[in-house]
């Protein structure tokens, strides 16, 4: 049966379970991800979807949902597969360079209220993430508190 990293981490290393049981690690061929739709206005731009993806901190969320329990890829290929490209590195988390990129792109705070615009038009948005995830409350929470930074 499968564990979830909180089961994994906290709950199944204690003497009891492990009498009973035996654990074994493998990776599971999937991955989860942020998807900037370009449809959307705020969106249409790659240096905003660059800038937006270098202030998500993947590793703190890794870390923190996953226990660290999974790897940081660059696409949907399987890590251990031959088709998974090693030489695409991530960007990194840089909040820094995502504010130059946002500038860049013409997002800065211009009304002086806190919150980046372009145009007149408030650079705030909603995340829709997938009602059958288990971390969806903690990762939403992550994000806000990142992104609104």
């Amino acid at each position: 049966m499968g564990l979830r990293p909180i089961q994994w981490v906290k709950q199944t290393n204690k003497p009891k379970f492990l009498k009973s049981f035996r654990k074994e690690m493998y990776y599971l061929p999937n991955y989860n991800y942020i998807g900037w739709n370009m449809r959307r206005p705020l969106f249409s731009d790659k240096l905003v979807r660059r800038a937006m993806t270098m202030l998500v901190d993947r590793n703190t969320i890794l870390n923190t949902i996953q226990f660290g329990l999974g790897k940081v890829v660059t696409g949907p290929a399987y890590i251990y597969s031959p088709y998974y490209d090693d030489d695409i590195k991530p960007w990194p988390y840089d909040p820094n360079s995502a504010k130059q990129l946002l500038e860049q792109a013409g997002w800065s705070d211009h009304d002086g209220d806190g919150i980046r615009d372009k145009n007149g038009m408030p650079f705030k948005f909603e995340f829709l993430i997938s009602s059958g995830s288990i971390f969806a409350d903690q990762l939403g929470t992550i994000l806000q508190r990142e992104l609104s930074k």
